[in-house]
């Protein structure tokens, strides 16, 4: 049987998509971060100033030397505060929808790489379910053996009694079969196989 080829999902456009989304929100997470950084340096400078005297006076005192309004330093660092407020508020809140995107890219990428993997996946496990047939073969043939033992009237029993009876049971469903009933049921076997009807064949 054909060995498993690996599959490199790097080529899918689904992967590519879902890497752009994870860029973008890291660019977004980094601004977000930075305008943070540079509102709480506003915050302070204007704590500082604040100490020194009343926020209008000193307002008033930069502009009686010359500043327009917007110049005086209070007054700029409020606009400046506000406006990165707001671009602050607007990254957080598209950082928040860019993770919502990525999580739709990689549910989309990750459907479209189980896709592609299905067939490589299924030879995979025709490859158990062929080895879960060969052993249940070896499994019958040692129940065989103790009983042509027992037929030449010998004490098996004397024998340490060894069954494989995971893989294989006269008297009742194993594992194994059970495995590879789900496998059919799972469509990566079609039951027609010569080896997978030998192997239930011996369960009910």
């Amino acid at each position: 049987m054909a060995e498993t080829k690996e599959l490199n999902v790097k080529e899918l456009p689904e992967h590519q998509a879902f890497r752009a989304a994870e860029r973008k929100l890291a660019g977004l997470m980094d601004e977000r971060d930075r305008l943070k950084r540079e509102q709480q340096a506003v915050e302070a400078e204007m704590r500082d100033l604040k100490g020194t005297e009343p926020v209008l006076k000193s307002a008033a005192r930069a502009f009686l030397a010359g500043a327009t309004p917007e110049q005086a330093p209070q007054h700029s660092n409020v606009a400046k505060l506000g406006k990165l407020r707001d671009s602050h508020q607007l990254h957080a809140e598209a950082v928040n929808l860019q993770r919502e995107e990525l999580v739709r890219t990689q549910t989309l990428y990750s459907i479209a790489a189980c896709d592609a993997a299905r067939p490589a996946y299924a030879v995979l496990l025709a490859r158990i379910a062929q080895q879960l047939s060969s052993l249940a073969d070896l499994a019958r043939e040692e129940v065989a053996f103790r009983d042509r033992l027992e037929g030449q009237n010998v004490d098996a029993a004397m024998l340490p009694v060894m069954p494989l009876r995971f893989i294989w049971r006269a008297d009742e469903e194993t594992v194994a079969v059970r495995y590879v009933k789900e496998l059919i049921e799972r469509k990566f076997l079609t039951g027609k196989e010569p080896w997978v009807r030998s192997l239930l064949g011996t369960g009910k």
